[in-house]
């Protein structure tokens, strides 16, 4: 006999909807994660970090399905520590860099490649330091060769706008150019995204489209919300995310997943 939640796919966001701002993993969602899992449904992550980045995360919570990094560009198994999938920037992304530089000299500028990101930055203005969040080991961009997943350039909040749209304009070949935070603005490989990744994940599972769970707060998230039968978006997410969800769940510090499996259980499953 089918287990309650069997053919039921969730694919949760990290950053500022499985965790807080300050990288706290309520234990709600990882106690409503773990009863979904084990009634028969399959759990996930989709995020713009690597899967190292994201292992403190995959290490708490029964993922038992290949999670999507790089905002789709590449598909990972935890249980298996491999990377079943992934797609890169082109060669010519050094030069589209040094051509950002003339025009921002003092953009900090992260390459992740393999596990790893890399501060190119050429010239970093002291104040903007501070908003790093995540680690980076200081490279070299002529010698940084191999494989690039994505670049990240970090600004302040008031910049970030120009910035998406100044590099937006240029049009670079083979890359896309998407604000992942209020200070966070990456370039991905052409046509990657977290919506498409979750398409094609959920026909390699086998899960039918309504029974596919989006849950996300950011505008990374918008056409992985789109795509799915289902889009959840906490009650932090901006206005106009909000406007686009199936159901509006809770802040993210209160544990958005644990109401996201409820509303799963009183909406779709007495339904089924």
């Amino acid at each position: 006999m089918p287990k309650k939640f069997s053919g039921i796919l969730i694919a949760s966001d990290i950053d500022g909807t499985l965790i807080t701002d300050q990288y706290v993993l309520p234990q709600a969602n990882i106690d409503a994660l773990q009863y979904f899992t084990k009634e028969g449904g399959l759990f996930t992550i989709v995020s713009g970090r690597s899967p190292e980045a994201a292992r403190f995360v995959a290490e708490q919570l029964p993922i038992n399905a290949p999670s999507l990094h790089h905002n789709g560009g590449s598909v990972y198994n935890y249980r298996l520590e491999k990377e079943i999938s992934a797609l890169f920037l082109p060669k010519a992304t050094k030069e589209y860099i040094k051509k950002i530089w003339l025009q921002y000299p003092h953009l900090l500028t992260n390459v992740l490649q393999d596990k790893y990101y890399y501060d190119v930055t050429n010239s970093p203005m002291p104040d903007i330091v501070p908003l790093i969040s995540r680690p980076a080991t200081k490279g070299n961009l002529e010698e940084l060769d191999g494989d690039w997943y994505k670049v990240l350039f970090i600004c302040h909040e008031h910049q970030r706008v120009e910035l998406v749209s100044w590099l937006q304009a240029q049009d670079f070949p083979g890359v896309d150019v998407v604000p992942t935070g209020a200070c966070l603005v990456e370039m991905i490989p052409k046509g990657v995204t977290k919506g498409k990744a979750l398409t094609k994940l959920a026909e390699e599972l086998g899960i039918a489209h309504n029974h596919v769970i989006a849950v996300g707060d950011y505008y990374n998230d918008l056409d992985m919300l789109q795509s799915a039968g289902v889009a959840i978006v906490p009650a932090n997410a901006p206005d106009d995310i909000k406007k686009l969800a199936t159901a509006v769940v809770c802040h993210c510090v209160d544990g958005a997943l644990a109401d996201t499996v409820e509303y799963i259980e009183h909406n779709i499953v007495r339904k089924i």
